[in-house]
């Protein structure tokens, strides 16, 4: 079973979850600065979906693997642009 690694969860742990999707956001919000691209762009580039972006604003919950799969592409985009 795959738990959801920043759910929004009432308990305490879920507060420090809540902040992890929040600092997550502010780290996406930094590189589309960064990189001149679109939410939708980078939602599309990154993992296919162009709605990514606007459904973390909204409040999503990504899982680790997604965080991962997002950390990435934003390390290789970053390298390509050196």
């Amino acid at each position: 079973m795959v738990t959801p690694a920043l759910a929004n969860d009432p308990s305490p742990a879920g507060s420090e979850a809540k902040s992890s999707a929040q600092a997550f956001l502010a780290e996406i919000e930094d590189f589309l600065r960064g990189a001149r691209i679109s939410p939708s762009g980078f939602g599309r580039a990154a993992l296919g979906d162009p709605n990514f972006v606007r459904d973390l604003r909204g409040g999503r919950a990504p899982s680790l693997r997604l965080v991962d799969r997002v950390r990435a592409f934003m390390v290789t985009r970053t390298g390509a642009e050196a």
